[in-house]
């Protein structure tokens, strides 16, 4: 699962796109999971958030416990609008 986000900068709005990881999976599966979740996620979603485009910008991975603490925070995320 990805959030795309921006955080201040002094200069200009710098892109950040958040990854949440299973914790539960082993780490191979992790990556191929991470991977597939921000491919998928550019191929179905506009690379610009807010008027700023990602353009490869700032990726930060998160670790959640298990497939339910994800389905948690997507849950979270979705009622927020993000």
């Amino acid at each position: 699962m990805t959030i795309e986000n921006t955080i201040p900068n002094t200069t200009e709005q710098v892109p950040v796109m958040y990854v949440l990881i299973r914790d539960d999976m082993r780490y191979e599966h992790e990556a191929v999971q991470a991977g597939h979740a921000v491919a998928e996620y550019l191929m179905n979603h506009s690379t610009t958030y807010k008027g700023v485009k990602w353009d490869n910008g700032i990726m930060v991975y998160l670790s959640v416990k298990d497939e339910d603490m994800l389905h948690a925070y997507s849950h979270t995320l979705f009622m927020q609008g993000l």
